[in-house]
């Protein structure tokens, strides 16, 4: 288990602690990979299209044509799924990067 710096509190963060606290919530199939995405890159945020490739890498046609506003609308559903859990999606830093976030911290 990797521990990282969270880059907000500069608090030590177990890298695979979204993973572990969100393993459990039931998710459609994209909603479950886009999370696991978000949560392997955890605390650090992507861009839509950045997780768009990384969610559709195996698929044979690439995805939708517009995968970053497809990633948009599976984390709409996400988001309040997740939020039940003490999480939620949400922008890091100023380039509008998505990543993971807990709630109340």
């Amino acid at each position: 288990m990797e521990n990282t710096t969270c880059p907000c509190c500069g608090k030590a963060l177990d890298s695979d602690l979204p993973a572990r606290a969100l393993s459990k919530v039931p998710l459609r199939p994209m909603q479950r990979r886009i999370i696991d995405v978000l949560a392997k890159t955890y605390p650090r945020g992507l861009s839509a299209i950045d997780i768009a490739s990384r969610v559709y890498a195996s698929d044979p046609d690439g995805g939708p044509m517009s995968a970053d506003n497809a990633v948009a609308v599976h984390l709409h559903g996400a988001r309040r799924a997740i939020r039940q859990y003490g999480w939620t999606v949400g922008a890091a830093g100023e380039h509008g990067n998505i990543r993971l976030k807990r709630l109340g911290a």
